[in-house]
């Protein structure tokens, strides 16, 4: 069994907690090849796709932590399935990359997360289909339009950019009124555009839920990060501090909605989050939380993960 990977440099991947490695660490146990493919390593000819690869083993404990084997061509239908692990910005290059392996999906070939699902749902706008279970949220480039949908929000507003991850850039203000809010408008519209503001949920204090979606069907553990005493956003790579939880009701009622219609679009496996029972974002990705699970909690979703990426057509 061979199975490719689309990656980033793993020079900037955390073996301690990357959801990506902890998959190729399952691939190891079954004895799968596992290949890296970086985002110059792909190719299409011809209407037939073709990667620069390099066989990837992971070895925990040692130093490096990792050995790369040397480059070789591998044809995309040489793969059982072919996995794309790629951290937003979800940009031109992204897209691109996306629209090169759909020919290969479109032969057959098992591409996961499907690369058309990736150019059809941002990550955040994707939560708007759902607005059943999400908190009250307003996407626009008028910076007077999002000035108004702010005003008079008591509990606060968070104002946030797209095509980011990880907490990054985004704005908390315990008031609708806060005249900071403008600038932090105009910085956002001044580089993308786009904005998006959401009625601050006060349940972040009590964590923000990552709930893992695989195969349309939600897992039956859930992570819960909660901001630094001083922050206001649970995302691990913000500081959050993670712990394993059984599912909840209100998280399971969340996931029972999105996670049919993910499957429907070609997503086998992402990362919901959910504050107080409100859907904030919708991760496919490259969504996180694996590894921690399993060392919490010896739960390895990791594979679950991976025998779906294998059974789906």
């Amino acid at each position: 069994m061979q199975a490719a990977y689309l990656l980033d440099d793993p020079a900037v991947l955390d073996p301690a907690s990357d959801s990506s490695l902890e998959l190729i660490r399952r691939h190891q146990l079954r004895s799968h090849r596992v290949l890296l493919v970086r985002r110059d390593g792909v190719s299409l000819r011809g209407g037939e796709v073709s990667f620069q690869a390099q066989v990837i083993e992971i070895a925990d404990g040692q130093d490096p932590w990792h050995r790369l084997g040397p480059l070789e061509q591998v044809a995309a239908a040489a793969c059982d399935l072919v996995a794309i692990r790629l951290e937003p910005p979800v940009d031109a290059s992204y897209r691109l990359l996306c629209q090169m392996l759909a020919y290969a999906a479109a032969q057959g070939v098992r591409v996961w997360n499907r690369p058309q699902a990736i150019l059809a749902q941002e990550e955040k706008l994707s939560a708007f289909g759902f607005a059943a279970h999400t908190p009250p949220s307003l996407a626009s480039s008028s910076k007077a339009e999002l000035l108004a949908f702010c005003r008079g929000r008591e509990a606060g507003v968070m104002v946030k950019p797209f095509n980011s991850m990880g907490g990054r850039g985004v704005f908390a203000f315990a008031s609708g009124a806060d005249s900071n809010i403008e600038v932090a408008l105009e910085e956002i519209l001044r580089r993308d555009g786009l904005a998006l503001v959401q009625e601050r949920l006060p349940a972040v204090v009590d964590g923000d839920r990552r709930v893992f979606v695989i195969d349309g069907q939600p897992a039956e553990l859930m992570l819960n990060r909660v901001p630094k005493a001083d922050g206001h956003r649970g995302n691990m790579a913000a500081g959050g501090q993670p712990e394993a939880m059984p599912l909840g009701e209100a998280e399971r009622r969340v996931a029972e909605a999105v996670g049919p219609v993910l499957k429907e679009r070609g997503v086998v496996f992402a990362g919901i989050d959910v504050i107080g029972g409100k859907l904030t974002e919708i991760n496919i990705t490259c969504p996180t939380g694996l590894k921690t699970v399993r060392d919490q909690t010896g739960e390895a979703f990791a594979d679950q993960v991976i025998d779906a990426m294998l059974a789906a057509a």
